[in-house]
């Protein structure tokens, strides 16, 4: 559907996201010691995704629109955690490690911005403004606890170069 004011989309992905937390106590010692914290996280992620835009502007570079997205996606986390207290004794500190499932869904809606660059205009620069609302359900495999919900939402914003072809 191109060349017209109403644009749809279907997209396909995969992410990585690998995450480093280290915490710890910066005041003065307590009675117990030094708290100390470290959790190392990695998301592997598959997600399918559909977009419609309307645009409400349009010249020969630039493109104003209004874009509603939605998204579904499944994947697997894992985590390492290490909690240390100095005068606790280090041979009973173990490393906790959760493994669990995720998925879930998001929708946005968002205010869109393209402007064409070059002749041809293959290549655009792109920026989105609006809210976005994601659920996840995350199945925990070794806590007893099952599956848990998170809804999540709030305002999101994204800049990127695009190509079509």
């Amino acid at each position: 559907m191109r060349f017209t004011r109403l644009s749809a989309y279907l997209r396909a992905g995969v992410s990585f996201v690998q995450a480093d937390l280290r915490a710890t106590n910066t005041g003065p010692e307590s009675p117990d010691g030094f708290y100390k914290q470290t959790d190392r996280t990695e998301d592997i992620l598959g997600n399918v995704g559909f977009g419609l835009v309307y645009f409400v502007y349009r010249s020969n570079r630039a493109k104003l629109g209004l874009q509603l997205e939605g998204e579904g996606f499944y994947g697997h986390r894992s985590q390492d955690s290490r909690e240390d207290l100095d005068t606790v004794d280090p041979s009973r500190i173990v490393n906790a490690r959760i493994d669990n499932d995720l998925y879930g869904g998001l929708g946005r809606s968002t205010v869109r911005f393209e402007y064409a660059l070059g002749r041809r205009g293959v290549f655009k620069l792109t920026a989105d403004a609006g809210m976005e609302v994601k659920y996840t359900r995350i199945q925990y495999s070794d806590f007893g606890i099952g599956t848990r919900d998170e809804l999540l939402w709030g305002p999101y914003a994204k800049i990127g170069l695009k190509y079509s072809f």
